[in-house]
């Protein structure tokens, strides 16, 4: 079962610019990729893309958790360092695929 895309202005009022920022750049990394974009560019994109906005990302969730909840408590602390071992899995498993991606290119030649 395919999960429906939220609309860009939907995401903005929910979670600001970072997240509509960060949809329309998978979007128009899928889009390229599926028009011919080398596999090792999307990866090599989509890894500094990670890198750029996670940290942005997490600050921003906080700030709106925060403004729910009123409080840092024990639990709101395990979910961000929920997300922010899953952020990091995402910059490692994007570096591995670019890592091993040039390797095997280097092999072929």
């Amino acid at each position: 079962m395919r999960i429906p895309t939220p609309q860009l202005g939907e995401c903005e009022e929910i979670l600001g610019k970072a997240f509509t920022e960060s949809l329309e750049f998978t979007r128009s990394t899928r889009e390229q990729f599926q028009k011919g974009l080398p596999l090792l560019q999307a990866l090599e994109r989509s890894a500094d893309f990670e890198k750029a906005v996670g940290e942005e990302v997490l600050t921003l969730l906080h700030s709106k958790i925060r403004v729910f909840v009123g409080s840092d408590g024990p639990e709101i602390k395990k979910i961000f360092e929920a997300i922010s071992a899953d952020e990091e899995r995402h910059e490692e498993m994007l570096s591995l695929a670019v890592t091993r991606l040039k390797e095997k290119q280097k092999a072929v030649g």
